[in-house]
């Protein structure tokens, strides 16, 4: 009988598409998921594979963050996969927080992160839907110890219409006192918003690590997960060596102070390489210049005007307040030939 069977939602699909949305076609939590999915991604686990598939894009989705889907596209998913789960892409269009429990849905509707008209009720908790904030670049970050997740720049959620692996729906909760058409004037998360956030999963990890302090393995340290700039909201490191876990928010942390106090490029990698020596382990050469060039060109983004100096200025390079940078002696030139990634950026 039809009342049996899985609800159609290629309707759903083209309401969303129409709103501005870009939307993909996932699997479903009515079909079985193909072997390809369950041995690859699972090594044959059928049972977690049934859990992840309705969130599993059925298309090849990187060029839809920064394209819209065709009509003729729209034309041939929903034909194909009329009772998919559909999916919203985010960064171009809308930032979705996703806060995934009880407590993370009650901390983001407490008034400490900026109230947002547009929400979605999920499988566990609920969605937070905002408009891009066009001076903070905010990318995907999910991270297992955390339960509230900012999905940006290289991520999806899944939209409403859909069906949670556990059989609930995901549903359109919308503030009736706050009326608006557009995804464009929903408001922006502020940098505040942003800090909020990161603290409140800090206490979840935490809370966290208490409990697994009970079990033989030690409770690992867990990173900061927004995808920004972590140099303008983590804790300012200090310029001691760190243990493994805290070295690349560390190395952020100080290329972001170098560069406030007018450090040019290479001074900075000078000192980093100096402070990284005395790690433990120290993070290899590539990951470390990585770290470097991702915090300028990303203060490049957020201040276009600013100008970082390659090398420094005769006849005394800038000073730094956490470490002092030895007497070069004479460096040979070649010396200050940067590999890697960070070198391109400057090349």
């Amino acid at each position: 009988m039809e009342a049996d069977k899985p609800p159609i939602t290629e309707e759903a699909a083209w309401e969303l598409y129409d709103r501005g949305f870009t939307v993909i076609p996932l699997g479903s939590p009515f079909e079985t998921p193909p072997p390809y999915f369950v041995n690859k991604r699972f090594d044959g686990d059928k049972e977690k594979a049934q859990q992840e598939w309705p969130k599993q894009a059925r298309v090849p989705w990187a060029k839809f963050q920064k394209v819209t889907p065709s009509l003729e596209d729209m034309d041939y998913w929903t034909a194909s996969y009329p009772r998919a789960n559909w999916a919203i892409v985010t960064g171009a269009h809308v930032i979705v927080v996703d806060a995934d429990s009880e407590e993370a849905v009650q901390f983001m509707e407490s008034g400490a992160v900026g109230r947002t008209p547009w929400k979605v009720k999920t499988g566990k908790g609920k969605h937070f839907y905002y408009a891009v904030n066009p001076n903070v670049e905010i990318r995907n970050s999910v991270n297992a110890h955390s339960k509230i997740d900012i999905r940006g720049l290289g991520g999806y959620v899944v939209a409403p219409g859909s069906t949670h692996a556990n059989g609930n729906r995901y549903e359109w909760e919308y503030d009736a006192s706050w009326v608006i058409d557009s995804i464009d004037d929903l408001p922006c998360l502020s940098e505040d918003d942003l800090q909020a956030i990161q603290q409140f999963n800090g206490r979840h990890v935490i809370n966290q690590a208490k409990v697994d302090s009970t079990k033989a393995k030690p409770a690992t340290e867990v990173k900061g997960n927004l995808g920004f700039s972590t140099a303008d909201y983590q804790p300012k490191a200090s310029g001691e060596a760190v243990s493994e876990g805290s070295r690349n928010q560390s190395a952020v942390s100080l290329t972001g102070q170098y560069i406030a106090s007018g450090m040019d490029l290479r001074t900075i990698k000078q000192m980093l390489d100096t402070w990284n020596a005395g790690n433990s382990p120290p993070l290899n050469s590539s990951e470390l210049n990585t770290c470097i060039a991702s915090t300028v060109m990303t203060h490049l983004r957020k201040h276009p005007h600013d100008v970082i100096p390659v090398q420094p200025a005769p006849p005394e390079p800038s000073k730094a307040t956490n470490l002092a940078l030895p007497d070069s002696g004479g460096m040979p030139g070649h010396l200050y030939d940067i590999p890697g990634v960070l070198g391109t950026a400057f090349s």
